[in-house]
This record gives structure tokens, C-alpha cells and sequence, in this order.
């Protein structure tokens, strides 16, 4: 753990005049030994596992309860409309804690801004920002229609707190893709942030994850593995994980993966699969929660299962756009579209995870404080402002 002092550190680099010699290179074996890399490799690895934090607020007097909120912000593509729900909304306004996943920094897709700074700026709180990625293009399928270059390109995760951060630390996961020959091209790896935070009279250890999305199943059981690795070594009063674990039951580590998941669901039946969907635990996702379990962290108490955090809309063109990325039919299309006809083209998923040990999970609601919920699709002027939504757990101290 590297500890934190009252400080603010930002993270910057030169790098943008180069961004496009890297892209030259047709594999990241090509640029990693050429002499390009050998003279900008150490800043390229310095940025790919850097670290922005703040860490100057003063901590509000000792609480009997916290609120904590994991929130896939989806790059924060509508972040003013994030901003103004963490402010106005009567649930997301009463958090102590956000762990929150798809963060961007100097990215055009999102006008340049700084997301994790943002969001500290409107909610009052410190942050530690851990970067993922530098990305080197304008974004993934459905984020091609703007022509602001990137500045920075940094992407990532961060963890903001209302108390002060005592000590941080990354965990890169194992990488199962190829995220520098992807339509997105990349540096870098999956990361999981960890933040030891004082409260009160407890020292509690709060971990962000974001589990790689083309990923099989005991791949993405590996990826959790380590996070709780690490986590073993930890000697604070309790720990809570949260992020977006991408639990999807499907195997997309290829296209030929998809194609024999699907074909194994089409005996499940839609309705099998929509159950599926929302207890991935039972069967497909067995090597993440098994993982979870052999480490003792309890992953019920902490989630409102009665909810997905996730839709799959058949009828959302990028949905549309991101399957025919994988070579899916047309035919194939059409039964899906015909499958899902009674439920409006739409149905939940669990994506979105919280675990826990050695805490209490507020079981009632008392004195503003409830039960783990799941604030469906909240709304900015009509429209979602982010494809997953944000889960909320309140603890007892």
C-alpha cells in the first residue's frame, strides 16, 4: 500500500505528439522492441499505471452508518447530468463512498474534461484515480461521431471518499485480450484500486474492480482471484469490493466462443436465460462467485437481487452494431428480435456487484438509510445518463 498525505497529485504527460507513431506499430510486440519504446517506454508505463489523487478534505464527524455507491459511469459521456443526480438525487446525494468504473481523462469523447476531478468537485470529496488504458483512438463502437483529438487519453477507475485516504493500491488484472489491435486501440491492462479509509474507530479497505468484458467465464474467475490475493494481505477492520464484474453469462472471448454459448443457451429457452441473467452464480459464472465464496466474502446480503443493473435492449443500435461486430447472422438477429418480443426487447442483467467481510449491511431503513438497492436507469432531460445503473449499499459501523 502506498500511503496517502493531504496533497493533490494530478497526472500528465507529453505524450500526444506521439500518439500517432505508436499507432504505426501493427503489434504491441513491434512497438515494445523497437527503439521508439526504448526511449519512451518507461513514460509510457510510467502513464498506463499512474495514479491522480486529492486527498485535502478535512472528515466529517464520526458516522453510525455510511453510504457507498458502485457506479459504471460509462466513461462519463453524459457527466453533467452524473453531476447533477449526485447532487439532487434524494439516494446518490447520501453518499460517503463512490467506486466507480469507466472514468475518462483528457478523452474527446467526453470534451477533454477530467471526470474523476468532476466528480470530487461536486460532491465534495477526495479521490484516488487509478489509470487503466491510453487510448489512442476516439473510443469504442457507437463513440466514432466526434472530432475532438484526445489530449491526456487516460482511462480508468477511482474511488472518492468524503473522509481522507490513508493508503492506496493497484492491482492489474491478467489481460485475455488484445486491447492494442482492438477497434479501441490501447495501452495498458485492467485495474482494481484499493483505498484504505479511516472511519471512525474502524479502518476499512474499499476495492474498485472492472472485470475485462471479452472474457470467458474462469477467465473472468482469475481476474477476481487476484484482486483477492491481494486483499488477503489486508489488515483492516473489514473490506468491501464493488464494481462492474461484467458477469454476462457468455463466453466472448471469440466469436466462435459467442456462437457456442448462444447455441447452448437456445436450449435454456428465453425465459431460462433471462433467469440466468439474473443468478449468474448458479451456473455460468461458478469460477467468479466460487472465488468470492473460498475467500469469505458474502455477495448476497451486500446486492438487491431483485434487480438487474444492466438492460440488454435488442432495439439500441449500438447493442445492434457491437453483435454484428461478431459476425452475428442476420437470421440470428431476427430469432433474437422475435425472443424477446415479450419482453419488449428488453431484458436485465446483473453486471454490477458488491462483496463484503467482516461489515454489517443495514438490514432495515432507519434513520435515512435503507436495504442494498439498485437505482434503475436514472434519468437527466429524458434520457439515461449512463448504460449501467448504480448500486448502493449502506453499512453499520
Amino acid at each position: 500500500m502506498i500511503q496517502l498525505t493531504p496533497s493533490e497529485c494530478p497526472l500528465t504527460h507529453d505524450l500526444e505528439p506521439r500518439f500517432n507513431t505508436i499507432k504505426s506499430f501493427t503489434t504491441l510486440d513491434a512497438l515494445q522492441t523497437s527503439n521508439f519504446y526504448q526511449k519512451h517506454g518507461l513514460e509510457i508505463e510510467r502513464i498506463i499505471n499512474g495514479v491522480a489523487c486529492r486527498n485535502t478534505l478535512s472528515p466529517p464527524a464520526p458516522p453510525k452508518n455510511i453510504r457507498v455507491v458502485a457506479w459504471n459511469i460509462e466513461r462519463g459521456l453524459k457527466i453533467d447530468g452524473i453531476l447533477h443526480l449526485l447532487k439532487t438525487n434524494p439516494v446518490l446525494a447520501k453518499a460517503d463512498i463512490l467506486l466507480i468504473t469507466e472514468a475518462d481523462i483528457g478523452m474527446g469523447r467526453t470534451d477533454n474534461r477530467n471526470i474523476p476531478q468532476e466528480l470530487a468537485d461536486a460532491v465534495g470529496m477526495n479521490y484516488v484515480f487509478a489509470n487503466s488504458f491510453l487510448s489512442l483512438e476516439k473510443g469504442d463502437i457507437g463513440e466514432q461521431n466526434h472530432d475532438l483529438p484526445n489530449t491526456l487519453s487516460l482511462h480508468g477507475i477511482c474511488i472518492l471518499s468524503k473522509f481522507p485516504i490513508q493508503s492506496y493500491q493497484t492491482v492489474s488484472l491478467p489481460m485475455f485480450k488484445d486491447v492494442f489491435n482492438d477497434i479501441e486501440k490501447r495501452l495498458g491492462s485492467r485495474k482494481a484500486l484499493i483505498c484504505t479509509i479511516p472511519i471512525g474507530h474502524r479502518t476499512l479497505d474499499f476495492a474498485v474492480i472492472h472485470i475485462e468484458l471479452a472474457t470467458s467465464a474462469p477467465q473472468r474467475g482469475l481476474q477476481i482471484q487476484t484482486l483477492l490475493q491481494s486483499l488477503s494481505k489486508s489488515t483492516a477492520d473489514g473490506i468491501l469490493i464493488g464494481g462492474d464484474c461484467n458477469t454476462i453469462t457468455y463466453n466472448l472471448r471469440s466469436k466462435k466462443h459467442l456462437f457456442a454459448s448462444l447455441f447452448y443457451k437456445a436450449f435454456l429457452g428465453i425465459h431460462g436465460v433471462v433467469r440466468h441473467y439474473m443468478t449468474p452464480e448458479k451456473h455460468f459464472e461458478k469460477p467468479f462467485f466460487g472465488a468470492l465464496t473460498h475467500h469469505r466474502f458474502d455477495y448476497n446480503t451486500f446486492n438487491d437481487r431483485t434487480m438487474g443493473t444492466i438492460y440488454y435492449d435488442i432495439n439500441n443500435p449500438i447493442i445492434e452494431a457491437k453483435l454484428r461486430q461478431y459476425r452475428i447472422p442476420a437470421f440470428a438477429l431476427r430469432v433474437l428480435r422475435w425472443k424477446l418480443a415479450r419482453y419488449n426487447g428488453r431484458v436485465p442483467l446483473r453486471l454490477d456487484w458488491f462483496a463484503g467481510k467482516n461489515l454489517d449491511v443495514v438490514a432495515e431503513s432507519i434513520d435515512g438509510y435503507d436495504p442494498p438497492q439498485v437505482i434503475d436507469t436514472p434519468l437527466w432531460q429524458g434520457h439515461p445518463v449512463s448504460d449501467h445503473s448504480p448500486i448502493v449499499v449502506d453499512l453499520e459501523l
